[in-house]
């Protein structure tokens, strides 16, 4: 008996220990992983709010670095420096006598100031004066260079354009209402003349509104955007926490030299656990971002980031200490008859909890802990295949989509996509869009101008969908970019592309083709079609039909075939419409189809449409309008080229 007593004294003892060390590791570890996972995710959380708001920075930059541009190219701001240039130089007033143009050029300026939301828009001679404001009149006829009292930012931006001769963006600073502001400026030039230098100032309302998107930053999150002014890291937007405006929370430099905000603006990025310029302990992300000059931090206390992690620890020593309680009352209660096989399997079963799925739990007894040692040896092999089996399929399937992320990426940088491509040229306007299917797909369209004078346009169509397709696609658009050159007809150059297509093509795809050359001087449009849509001639007025059929064969098939031409004046007005059958076969979720009566319709109802994006923003909204949320399984791409004739011939 007393060995039966020793033994189950033994037994209690050692169950004790063997069931407290596996779960004090496990309770340990599930804290640590926990931690690691959570700070993993929050971390990621955090990275991706930081290079979402980057990225709407410095895109948003780009589009007013574009408007200014476009609007030093605007015959309306060429126009208007050249008057001011004039008058000035004639007759210096405060108020020179304009014409009406003068004065459209005017309402035309301060109408564009409104529409892009500028808080000033101004005109500067070459000699620093301001020659025109579209709001602030008290500062026109200023001067730039000589008034001391104007060389703030606007001069600081004025006399770099006016020194480089290039676009510039002044830092975002307090500007004499108080709010932040940047000048965004460009020179001007009228055939190589430099006319003067047109600025806008855009407030930073923008820029705040970006950085107080807080999705995902919980209650303590938020974004701080720095620069470094002086000797001092100054926060630069409003804070989430706090009523404290820009620019007036100050970080003395050297001070607290491992705060995330000193270092984003020095130009480092990184991530993980630190402490803010409060004294909080935070997870932080922070970067630089050239764009603004600022660096920028987003961040969550680490007392928020970890609550779900207290509960679950507590939850896991509760668990543990219940487990000891029934280990111990097991052991006295089957210490005689089973301690060998439940020794055994509780050893099996740590190895096991420790990730050893190779483990097997010996047991010769035939009652039930034999029967659930059986039944956990199949557990485990089963395991242990379903971890095998979805590793190896999950790192596929991430292969794969990540390979067709690359391979869409490439496709559509093949394609053109700045837009106007030729904005230096009035005889003609030219849009072009492409929307996939899928990632990937065999739609494209390019065009190539000759010697100012010959326009050649091509849009086509794959057979079949995917990596194939979009192989296919890629090979013909090359060899058309290599095939095609001046005078060359449309005709001879699809007869020559079909034969470069047939070499090597055992897997049968075929592509069709509608090619056009058109001469830009006088009109005069030459086609030929290889099995195409034919495309649209919207006439200037209004009246929409399509180009009579060639017959053409489509490209890719018989190495033999050939392909005709025809021909067409086009006027002063006109519009060509290219496009593939995913416009006119896109299709609602009952399977209607969009059809060839409504891209008619809407072509003309849009016959007041003056520019090419216009139209194709009109049939594209229109599809997407008529399709709803269906699923679409065709590329819908559509090419427009409005023909505005020779310049003493444009309408």
């Amino acid at each position: 008996m007393r060995g039966v007593r020793r033994l189950s004294g033994q037994l209690i003892v050692w169950f004790s220990v063997i069931a407290l060390v596996p779960l004090s590791i496990v309770t340990i570890a599930t804290h640590l992983a926990a931690k690691r996972a959570l700070h993993d995710q929050v971390t990621s959380g955090l990275f991706a709010t930081a290079k979402r708001e980057s990225a709407q920075l410095a895109a948003y930059l780009r589009e007013r670095e574009q408007h200014v541009a476009t609007l030093a190219r605007l015959p309306a701001t060429i126009d208007a420096l050249a008057d001011y240039g004039r008058s000035t130089a004639a007759a210096p007033s405060p108020a020179p006598a304009f014409d009406s143009a003068a004065r459209q050029d005017r309402a035309f300026l301060s109408s564009y100031q409104e529409s892009f939301g500028y808080d000033e828009l101004v005109l500067v001679l070459p000699d620093g004066q301001v020659a025109f404001a579209a709001r602030s009149q008290a500062i026109v006829g200023t001067n730039l260079r000589a008034d001391a009292g104007r060389a703030t930012a606007m001069g600081a931006a004025f006399n770099r354009i006016r020194r480089l001769l290039e676009l510039d963006v002044s830092d975002f600073a307090p500007s004499e209402n108080g709010e932040a502001a940047a000048y965004l400026g460009a020179p001007v030039f009228d055939k190589n003349r430099f006319l003067g230098v047109v600025l806008v100032r855009q407030s930073a309302r923008e820029i705040y509104r970006i950085l107080a998107d807080h999705t995902g930053l919980g209650e303590t999150g938020e974004t701080l955007l720095s620069r470094q002014i002086g000797g001092s890291v100054v926060i630069v937007a409003p804070v989430r926490s706090g009523a404290d405006p820009p620019f007036s929370r100050r970080i003395t430099l050297g001070s607290a030299a491992g705060v995330p905000e000193q270092q984003s603006v020095r130009g480092s990025a990184g991530q993980g656990e630190t402490v803010d310029h409060g004294n909080r302990h935070v997870l932080a992300v922070w970067r630089y971002v050239p764009s603004l000059a600022a660096g920028l931090v987003v961040k969550i206390d680490t007392d928020e980031a970890y609550a779900p992690i207290r509960s679950l620890t507590w939850l896991a020593l509760a668990l543990a200490a219940t487990t000891m309680v029934l280990v111990v009352g097991a052991a006295r209660t089957l210490g005689r008859s089973i301690a060998g096989p439940v020794v055994t399997l509780t050893e099996a079963t740590s190895r096991i909890a420790d990730g050893d799925l190779s483990r097997r739990v010996e047991v010769t007894a035939t009652n039930e802990i034999g029967q659930l040692a059986g039944s956990f040896n199949q557990m485990t092999e089963r395991l242990a295949r379903s971890i095998e089996e979805l590793t190896i399929t999950t790192a596929a399937k991430e292969r794969i989509e990540s390979e067709l992320r690359v391979a869409h990426d490439i496709q559509m940088g093949i394609l053109t996509k700045i837009f106007p491509p030729f904005p230096d040229r009035p005889e003609f306007d030219l849009h072009a869009t492409i929307v996939p299917a899928k990632e990937v797909g065999g739609d494209f369209y390019d065009f190539v101008l000759f010697d100012d004078q010959e326009l050649y346009v091509i849009i086509g169509d794959v057979s079949g969908k995917g990596v194939p397709a979009s192989l296919f696609m890629a090979v013909t658009l090359t060899l058309f970019r290599a095939s095609v050159s001046r005078g060359m007809p449309p005709g001879a150059l699809l007869t020559k592309l079909n034969r470069d297509l047939c070499v090597g093509n055992t897997s049968s795809l075929f592509v069709t083709v509608f090619c056009a050359r058109v001469d830009v001087r006088t009109g005069t449009l030459a086609y030929s079609n290889g099995g195409h849509n034919p495309p649209y001639l919207v006439t200037a007025s209004g009246s929409a039909s399509t180009l009579p059929m060639l017959g053409g064969p489509v490209l890719g098939i018989l190495e033999q075939d050939s392909f005709g031409e025809g021909t067409r004046q086009l006027a002063s007005g006109d519009t060509l419409v290219l496009f593939t059958d995913g416009i006119t076969e896109a299709s609602t979720a009952s399977d209607e189809l969009y059809g060839d009566d409504r891209l008619t319709a809407t072509l003309e109802a849009r016959r007041q449409d003056t520019r090419a994006q216009a139209t194709v923003a009109a049939i594209a909204a229109d599809v997407l309008q008529f399709v709803g949320n269906a699923p679409q399984s065709d590329d819908q791409t559509l090419l427009v080229l409005r023909y505005r004739g020779a310049p003493t011939d444009q309408p």
